[in-house]
This record gives C-alpha cells, sequence and structure tokens, in this order.
C-alpha cells in the first residue's frame, strides 16, 4: 500500500509540474497555441512483495487559449490492479482559467 500511496504521489507531482511550465510559459510575452495532448500510463516491471500486480492509466492536458483568457483542463485516470484481484480507480481531475 505504501509503494501504492508513493507511485499516486509522484504521478501526481508530474502532472502538477507540468502545469506549472503551462504556468511560466504563460508568463513570457509570445503567445501560446491552443493544444491537447494525451499521455498513456503503464506499469513497466512489478516487484517481488510489492502488492501491485498491474497498473494502467492515462493523463490528457488541454490548453485552450481564448479571448476570454487561457484555459487548462487536466485529467488523470489510473486504475490499479493488486494480488488479491482487487483494484483501485482514481480520477482527478483539474480546470484553472487564467484572464
Amino acid at each position: 500500500m505504501r509503494l501504492l500511496k508513493n507511485s499516486l504521489f509522484l504521478l501526481a507531482f508530474i502532472v502538477s509540474s507540468g502545469f506549472g511550465m503551462i504556468a511560466n510559459a504563460h508568463a513570457q510575452p509570445s503567445s501560446l497555441v491552443s493544444h491537447r495532448a494525451v499521455y498513456d500510463l503503464a506499469l513497466a516491471d512489478v516487484e517481488d512483495g510489492g502488492g501491485v500486480q498491474s497498473a494502467r492509466g492515462r493523463i490528457v492536458m488541454e490548453f485552450e487559449n481564448s479571448c476570454a483568457g487561457n484555459i487548462v483542463n487536466q485529467r488523470m485516470l489510473v486504475e490499479i490492479g493488486n494480488l488479491g484481484g482487487g483494484k483501485i480507480v482514481s480520477d482527478y481531475s483539474l480546470s484553472t482559467v487564467e484572464d
């Protein structure tokens, strides 16, 4: 369970760091182009005794440059399977608007 919490924390940190890069890019005088990025997640390796058997998910990040301001939407969906056959599904969404 500790490995699961650490993995989710790391994943959340990576997503929020990406948001920070978008926010810092906005501070520059040039304008950003609206775009959408999709990242598929998969567990590359399983350690013995870790308790996690499978993990998969997706991160979707959208940036929209509109007349009203900049809109950033993020969603992260992760499914983690344990050795007992149980599954944990985490679904995170974040939306921000800057004018």
